[in-house]
């Protein structure tokens, strides 16, 4: 259990460090803007390369770290020997190996578009998106794979109680978050703030996440209390 609450303040460092670097990526104002690809287009061309350069370093760094904030969960599972726990495992892994590397493909696309398009129209905004596909489609592809792996396994695990965690906290999951972060940005205009909330669903999302769970597990030095505790209600 102190090793769990170690690997989540890891984790909640990573959170907020990948939250500034989808802060400078694209917290940028365009509230010109008519559509989310003339948007995306007008924040490109403001973003400095400074910037860029600096929310790939920081999601780099931060989404590793964020992925073993996750891990944690995994020193909880009752039965980590089981299918279930092999598979959230694995995503994690996955996670960890990947998402700083899809994190820094997504500021090179920004970085494309920033020198690439002036008229903010579809198809340069597809011209652009067109000669990285290379790299994007293969990457994105996998990564969604072990994104969705990821998600649907701890949602499981907490929801069936393998874990020492409570099965009601099954609602803290990366893509119940992204979801509900995405709906409320897409309430508000095209500023800065809005932007950066877009941009930023999955890094505050963790950041919400493990601070639930460091939160139950601070109470427990041991998975043993933790049992006793829910026993005694």
């Amino acid at each position: 259990m102190e090793k769990a609450k170690r690997m989540l303040y890891l984790g909640l460092f990573g959170a907020l460090l990948t939250m500034v670097g989808d802060i400078l990526l694209l917290g940028v104002d365009a509230t010109e803007a008519g559509s989310l690809f003339e948007a995306l287009a007008v924040v490109a061309g403001r973003v400095s390369c400074t910037r860029i350069g600096l929310a790939a370093f920081f999601g780099a760094v931060g989404i590793p770290l964020c992925a073993a904030g996750f891990l944690a969960l995994d020193l909880s599972v009752l039965d980590r020997g089981s299918r279930l726990a092999r598979l959230y495992r694995f995503g994690c892994h996955g996670y960890l190996a990947l998402g700083g590397v899809v994190h820094v493909a997504c500021c090179c696309l920004v970085y494309g578009i920033k020198k690439n398009v002036a008229d903010g129209t579809l198809a340069s905004l597809l011209q652009v998106a067109g000669e990285q596909a290379g790299l994007l489609i293969p990457l994105m592809t996998v990564w969604e794979v072990i994104y969705g792996m990821t998600v649907v396994t701890m949602l499981l695990l907490v929801a069936r109680r393998k874990t020492t965690l409570p099965g009601r906290m099954w609602v803290w999951n990366p893509l119940v978050f992204k979801v509900l972060i995405n709906l409320v940005a897409a309430l508000g205009p095209w500023n800065a703030f809005f932007n950066g909330l877009r941009c930023s669903n999955m890094s505050l999302g963790a950041f919400f996440i493990l601070m639930a769970w460091l939160t139950v597990l601070t109470k427990y030095r041991t998975a043993a209390e933790y049992q006793m505790g829910v026993a005694e209600g």
